[in-house]
């Protein structure tokens, strides 16, 4: 190929690129919504123990509110324990994936926990117990809520739980990290 023509290649690339980009804004970048979100805010970030977790506050199009907790495993080819596993572990091995609201002064949770991927039973044969995890990568939490404060904003008091492992190894668990946050009224029933 002549250079002429591959610079022509790359410039009409970069034009490509830059009208995608343009027609995304333009869009409100809706595409890297979930379905059905009209409406998040990103309220906490943290990395603790190789997991970083984003915290944020969602209004879906059917007008449900959700707390919501992404949680991803920085590491390749570890998972993290289901939400339904005892606080303390099968017998004290593991911790459960958890998002709790330990004190709030302007909303209440409505609905159970959730969680985005279907957990599976892990067997360990050296102690001939199944572990219930979600598949290796992230996994997104979702708490309903209902806006109970007279304020312009909610705070909440949560309390936050995972533990990472891989079939050979697992990281430090983090319990009860508690974590407040302050909900923008836009995201209330009627805001």
């Amino acid at each position: 190929m002549s250079t002429p023509l591959i610079k022509r290649n790359w410039i009409g690339l970069a034009l490509a690129v830059c009208a995608l980009a343009a027609g995304a804004l333009l869009l409100g970048w809706r595409f890297l919504s979930p379905p059905g979100v009209s409406a998040s805010v990103t309220l906490a970030q943290f990395t603790q123990y190789e997991v970083s977790v984003r915290i944020e506050a969602r209004k879906y199009a059917s007008g449900t509110l959700a707390l919501v907790g992404v949680f991803t495993p920085e590491r390749e080819h570890f998972h993290l324990y289901s939400k339904d596993l005892p606080e303390n572990g099968l017998n004290g091995l593991g911790r459960p994936t958890l998002i709790k609201i330990a004190a709030s002064d302007g909303i209440k949770w409505t609905g159970p926990l959730t969680a985005d991927q279907a957990e599976h039973d892990l067997y360990f044969k050296v102690l001939d117990i199944n572990f219930p995890v979600y598949p290796e990568g992230p996994v997104t939490l979702s708490l309903p809520y209902e806006w109970t404060s007279k304020e312009n904003s909610a705070a909440v008091d949560l309390a936050i739980s995972y533990m990472a492992c891989s079939d050979q190894q697992c990281l430090p668990p983090v319990e009860k990290k508690h974590l407040l946050i302050h909900i923008p009224s836009q995201f209330q029933a009627g805001g």
